[in-house]
C-alpha cells in the first residue's frame, strides 16, 4: 500500500519518517509539507491508498475540506493525527461521518501506527469482492452473466 503523509511541521515529519520506514514492514511513504490545503494536491500527485494527515483538528472547516478529499478519493483511507486535548466527541463523530478510518494522538508510537495501518489494510482486503468467473468488460468493472442453458430440440 502506498501512503501519503501531510505534516504541518518539519518536526512531525521527522518523527513519522522512521515509523513509516519500509524496513519496518510498512508500504512506501511519500511526505508532503503543509496542512489540509496541501492534502488534496498531495493525494492527486501520489495517488495513495492511505492518507496520514497531521491536522490541527480545531475547526469544522478543516473537516469540511477533508470531506471534499474523501469524496473525490473514496478508495483512500484516512488516518488523522490530532492532539488529544482537541478531540471532542462531536469532532470524532464528524470525522467518522466523513470516512476517517483512524484518529491517533501525537506522539504516535510505531506500534500504534503499524496497528492503524494494519487495520486499514485488513478493511481493504475484507471489502474486496470475491473473485468470480466472468467476462471482463473493462478496467473499472466486470460483467458476470449466467451462461444460457443449452436446450435439446
Amino acid at each position: 500500500m502506498k501512503i501519503a503523509v501531510v505534516t504541518q511541521s518539519e518536526q512531525a515529519s521527522k518523527d513519522l519518517r522512521p515509523l513509516l520506514d519500509p524496513e519496518n514492514g510498512l508500504a512506501e511513504a511519500v511526505f508532503f509539507s503543509g496542512g489540509i490545503a496541501q492534502a488534496e494536491q498531495a493525494v492527486c500527485q501520489s495517488q495513495p491508498d492511505i492518507l496520514i494527515l497531521d491536522g490541527t483538528c480545531d475547526s469544522q472547516t478543516e473537516l469540511a475540506d477533508l470531506e471534499h478529499i474523501t469524496l473525490r478519493h473514496p478508495g483512500m483511507a484516512v488516518i488523522l493525527l490530532c492532539p488529544a486535548q482537541r478531540l471532542s466527541k462531536t469532532f470524532l463523530i464528524e470525522a467518522m461521518r466523513i470516512s476517517v478510518r483512524e484518529v491517533l494522538s501525537p506522539p504516535v508510537t510505531q506500534q500504534a501506527l503499524q496497528a492503524a495501518v494494519a487495520r486499514v489494510q485488513h478493511r481493504a482486503v475484507s471489502s474486496m469482492p470475491p473473485a468470480h468467473k466472468g467476462v471482463d468488460v473493462g478496467s473499472t468493472f466486470s460483467l458476470y452473466l449466467p451462461l444460457p442453458a443449452l436446450q435439446k430440440e
